[in-house]
């Protein structure tokens, strides 16, 4: 069989590919304890670099009559070389340090390439691989017994159905009490473990969302349907969002944030989407219940979730649902059962105040944090030191990356989804404004939400850019389209057609020279 320049380029570039994953599995190894060597002689490190190529190259030179070969003419030969190189380069080249996010980097790299060329494979296994994978590593890295500052006040209050510090967080110490009664671990532990839950339910939450029409737009012209362009980026963006470093630190210790964002997650998946977790069947009527409902909840487990009101007003002014005035009453009623929650706090006084009872005025100031109302500047976007921190912060979970994938989804958005930029938008300025005039020393937990955002923006740039590259590598045939004039004119898959040749072997060996210049230099 007579090679061509192409399928050398592709057999490089896959080669590089599959190297920089083995020496990502030598690092791993040798931090971990199990073969220092491998990382520490410059012979055995190179060896693991050429069986990893050696390994990526053979999927190559598989035979083709298998329906699960890696076909080295389609566009998912070139998904699986961008994701077994992208998510290990990081930790090969020392930008992501710690072991724990290493291995995740490495046998993620792995487990999602292989997804990749999986043929026929259950709509149900992406979200339960990120679920088991998230909440396996939020296990690992589990506060195991009691901690200090809030973290001990919940696990104090949580057992004993006591009252936390303003707001009081009625609907977190309620939830909280049912995991106390797993037979599992001392009760600090299990205190920690609901929020190592709430964190794996919110990224699941926000994964979902990324897979809905709202966010999701698969260009025109786009690459074959099976291509796996919207659950990849939806799983790259909010596997990004569940290990930054922020909300992995709340989510191994008894903490309100990652219930909060939960609920963040949760409404903005009601706002954005006429027909949430696929509920076909829910009228509008229903569905702004619904919203109310969780509005007036959310806000017994964390009041900043009043921030997304802007959102909810948006969307009311731009859908104008013609709801009636029963319908309306019972949004109204479904605000207050929810809100209700706060009740725990004055019912629950008593016992642990010698009897006496909470005074109205005494409830309210209580609830609404009236003794944090100082910390709340309103001029402190005047600071120019607290825009250097919050843009510092905002920029943290996807590093410089992350926010070019941000501004191609907020591009994105621009042109073809304005109501979900629109709602987005609003929530994210409103959270980061928060971030601004809140002077408190843990401002970074009360950006969360504003993360949140950027993960879905960050996912919808990356669908986008992974369509264009399976666009761009796919080997169906370019459809034609015919001028005004009568003449064909070549659309934007032709062209990528004709330069797939060149561009696939060039970007594989792109990205192999920019690593090892990366190298060298350090």
């Amino acid at each position: 069989m007579k090679l061509r320049l192409d399928d050398l380029l592709r057999a490089a570039g896959l080669g590089g590919g599959g190297a920089i994953w083995g020496l990502g599995l030598a690092r791993l190894a040798a931090e971990a304890g199990f073969q220092p060597s491998f990382y520490g002689s410059p012979t055995i490190v190179t060896g693991v670099a050429v069986v990893g190529a050696v390994a990526a190259i053979t999927l190559q030179l598989r035979p083709r009559r298998s329906p699960r070969s890696l076909d080295p003419a389609s566009s998912k030969f070139y998904l699986f070389f961008f994701v077994l190189v992208a998510l290990p380069l990081p930790y090969v080249t020392g930008v992501v340090a710690h072991p724990l996010a290493g291995c995740v980097l490495v046998i993620g790299g792995a487990a999602l390439a292989l997804l990749v060329v999986w043929e026929n494979r259950p709509r149900w296994v992406p979200p339960f691989v990120l679920g088991i994978s998230t909440l396996a590593l939020y296990l690992r890295t589990l506060l195991p017994s009691v901690g200090v500052a809030d973290t001990f006040e919940f696990q104090v209050v949580v057992p004993r159905l006591a009252i936390a510090h303003p707001t009081g967080y009625p609907l977190y110490v309620l939830l909280g009490k049912l995991f106390t009664l797993l037979p599992l671990g001392d009760v600090a532990w299990r205190v920690n473990l609901a929020s190592a839950v709430f964190a794996t339910a919110a990224v699941l939450v926000l994964y979902l969302l990324l897979l809905r029409p709202t966010i999701f737009r698969q260009p025109q012209d786009a690459c074959p349907r099976s291509i796996p362009i919207r659950w990849l980026s939806a799983f790259l963006a909010a596997l990004t969002f569940a290990f930054s470093s922020t909300f992995w630190s709340q989510a191994v210790i008894a903490e309100v944030y990652t219930l909060h964002n939960l609920f963040v997650a949760v409404i903005l998946w009601f706002l954005l989407d006429p027909f949430p977790f696929n509920l076909s069947r829910l009228s509008p009527a229903r569905r702004w219940q619904a919203i109310f409902f969780l509005m007036g909840l959310s806000l017994t487990n964390h009041l900043p979730v009043a921030l997304l009101l802007p959102a909810v007003a948006l969307a009311l002014l731009w859908d104008r649902p013609r709801l009636r005035l029963r319908e309306w009453a019972i949004a109204g009623g479904a605000f207050c059962v929810g809100l209700s929650v706060y009740l725990f706090i004055p019912l629950r006084w008593p016992a642990i105040n010698d009897g006496e009872w909470m005074t109205l005025r005494g409830f309210l100031f209580y609830v609404t944090g009236g003794q944090f109302h100082a910390a709340l500047q309103l001029d402190g976007w005047r600071d120019p030191a607290r825009w250097l921190i919050v843009w510092r912060l905002l920029g943290q979970p996807g590093g410089w990356i992350g926010l070019a994938l941000v501004a191609v989804g907020l591009g994105r958005l621009t042109l073809h989804q304005r109501r979900t930029l629109a709602l987005t938008g609003v929530t994210f300025l409103a959270f980061a404004a928060y971030g601004l005039t809140y002077h408190v020393p843990d401002v970074a937990v009360f950006l969360l939400p504003a993360h949140l955002i950027l993960a879905v923006w960050m996912g919808c740039g990356a669908s986008y850019l992974t369509g264009l590259i399976g666009l761009l590598f796919s080997s169906t045939p370019a459809r034609m389209k015919r001028s005004p004039s009568g003449r064909k004119r070549p659309r934007l898959a032709e062209i990528a057609a004709r330069l797939r040749p060149f561009a696939g072997g060039g970007i594989s060996l792109l990205v192999c020279a920019v690593f090892g210049f990366h190298c060298l230099s350090r």
